[in-house]
This record gives structure tokens, C-alpha cells and sequence, in this order.
């Protein structure tokens, strides 16, 4: 249900107008409405309910858009009847000498400009009339999405744990990983091809619906992926716990006794985990041994430091003893 409100309300406030909203993105190119306007800017215009004179506008006109100021409405226009449903006005660039030589009808506007970007647009310019230039840009945010980021502040007693810990990593099968990282790229690239289309004002069908389409399924089967694998939902404790929490996590002596917060899952210590940047502590303590079943007990435990409280997640596990011949 707050899907759909948040869907309603970014369509009633954000959506372009080739879907239905109210708003419109372009970029100027010329010069008629210098000093305001510079070629190359970005601009956005809102939807209004009438225009005034002295408004700049955004309107469809000559197979294109046009972005001029309007300067007068057009003799009875003014006062709308059946015959005439909408006002006409004349509009001209601030920089021209003379008026346009066409009439602009209100249901033509798709706009009133409200925000410039100076010089915002000159990069959608080059990604328009280079796609690979667009590839390399995707390519490029899905590695600064993927690269480690900043240490985090790490305490003393911490830096000490770590030093006598040892790593445990959760291996990535090499296809897994290039399937994930394919995937956003994919995601990202169709996310900049679908802004492109949009800014250039091509018609919902075919280029952009087919765009937002490929868009659509790249994050479904991106977030599929991250939800099956990062969740560990198709694996049981501690692998659940560990792969939510990894892929890195580091092995502290059994023996340590570490006062710690709970939480009440291990996607809860992952929260605080990605919200410090902190590594992750794992303990596997009070291990015993059931002789009548052969069945092996024992809690992992695994821990985020912060400076101020340490908070820890366990999980007891049952399995069975190991036999070595």
C-alpha cells in the first residue's frame, strides 16, 4: 500500500508529461532567450491551471518544443467559449526583435519554467550523441557502486580483536559476480538511456516505453539477485546469518566474553553494520556435545563494535558431529 501512495504521489508531483504529469525537462539550444536562458542550459517546467504574461513556457510547436516568454493573449481568447476551449497567446524570446509568427494554444503548454540549471544540459548533449560515451558513465557508477568504500573509526579494543581475529570470507562463484555485475550496469545504463529520451521529449511509444520496460525488468531481476543471495533466505543458520552479514566477517576466540546489546535479527545488526561501516566480529562459543545422538551444539555470536555500545545476534545451531576415518 506505501508503494502505491508513493507511486500515486510521484506521479501527481514528478512524472514527466509523456506520462501523464505535470512536469517537463529540456535543455536550450539557441539563443533567443539570452540573457535568461544560455544555450545549453537545463531547464524544468511545472504544469499550471493558466498563464499569465511574462510567464516563460515550455509548448509544443513545429514538430518540437519551444521555450519563449509569453507576451500578450490573443484578441477574444481571453475569455474561452466552446467554439474556442483553451486561451491563445503570443509569444516571442526575450532576445528576438519581433513576435512569433504562430499562435500557441494553453493546451499546447506543457509548462511553466521553474527551475535553470546553467550549463546542466550540455552533458545530456554529449550523451545523446554518444552512446558510448553514455556506456562508459554507467560503467563507471557501477564500479564506484561496487569499490570498497572509506575505513570507518575504529576503537581500541576493536583494532585489538581485529588483530588477533581471523578473516572468514563468504566466497562469490566468478559467474555469480559477473552476473550481478552485468546486471548493474544494465540497470544503470537503461536508467540513463530512459533520462535521455525523456529530456529529448521522444513519445511514450515506442523508444520510451521500451526503455522504461528494459529499465523495469533490470532492477527486478537486479533486486531478485540481491534478495536471493544476500538474504541467505534459500540457506539455513549461521549461513543465513553469515551471508547476511558478510561477505566478510572475522573470528574471535570462543573464550572472550563481550558484553553486547542484542538485536533482534541478523538483519537488524546488518542495518547498524552498513550504517557505521564497521567490520563484523564472529564468536562460535559454548559448544557441547549430545554423546546419545552425536549431535553438536553451539551459539554463534557475531558483533558490531561502535564507540559507544557493542550489539550482538546469536543463533544457536544444532548439527551433527563430524567423523574422521
Amino acid at each position: 500500500m506505501a508503494i502505491l501512495a508513493v507511486a500515486v504521489t510521484w506521479w501527481l508531483t514528478l512524472a514527466p508529461t509523456q506520462m501523464g504529469g505535470p512536469i517537463t525537462l529540456a535543455v536550450v539550444s539557441g539563443t533567443s532567450m539570452q540573457p535568461a536562458l544560455e544555450d545549453g542550459d537545463l531547464v524544468v517546467a511545472v504544469r499550471q491551471n493558466d498563464y499569465q504574461i511574462g510567464d516563460t513556457v515550455i509548448y509544443d510547436k513545429l514538430g518540437g518544443i519551444v521555450i519563449h516568454e509569453i507576451y500578450a493573449v490573443v484578441g477574444d481568447a481571453a475569455a474561452p467559449t466552446d467554439a474556442n476551449p483553451s486561451p491563445v497567446f503570443k509569444t516571442r524570446g526575450i532576445n528576438n526583435q519581433h513576435f512569433d509568427s504562430w499562435r500557441v494554444h494553453a493546451s499546447e503548454i506543457r509548462g511553466k519554467l521553474a527551475f535553470v540549471l546553467g550549463g546542466g544540459g550540455r552533458p545530456i548533449i554529449e550523451f545523446t550523441s554518444s552512446p558510448l560515451l553514455a556506456g562508459v558513465t554507467a560503467t563507471a557508477l557501477a564500479a564506484f557502486v561496487l569499490l570498497p568504500r572509506a575505513r570507518p573509526r575504529i576503537n581500541p579494543r576493536l583494532r585489538e580483536l581485529l588483530r588477533h581475529s581471523a578473516t572468514e570470507r563468504r566466497r562469490i562463484k566468478q559467474a555469480l559476480a559477473i552476473e550481478f555485475t552485468w546486471l548493474l550496469v544494465l540497470t544503470l545504463a537503461t536508467f540513463l538511456a530512459s533520462a535521455l529520451l525523456l529530456v529529448r521529449h521522444m513519445p511514450l511509444w515506442p523508444q520510451l516505453a521500451l526503455s522504461l520496460t528494459a529499465l523495469l525488468v533490470s532492477v527486478l531481476l537486479l533486486s531478485a539477485f540481491w534478495v536471493y543471495y544476500a538474504s541467505g533466505r534459500n540457506l539455513a543458520e549461521p549461513q543465513r546469518s553469515m551471508a547476511v552479514l558478510g561477505p566478510r566477517l572475522h573470528r574471535i576466540d570462543s573464550s572472550l566474553k563481550v558484553d553486547a546489546l542484542p538485536t533482534q535479527s541478523a538483519d537488524e545488526l546488518s542495518r547498524i553494520r552498513d550504517r557505521t561501516g564497521l567490520p563484523v566480529l564472529h564468536q562460535i562459543a559454548d559448544r557441547s556435545l549430545d554423546e546419545r545422538t552425536g549431535m553438536i551444539t553451539a551459539t554463534h555470536r557475531f558483533f558490531v563494535m561502535t564507540e559507544k555500545q557493542t550489539y550482538v545476534w546469536s543463533v544457536k545451531v544444532l548439527q551433527l558431529k563430524e567423523h574422521h576415518e
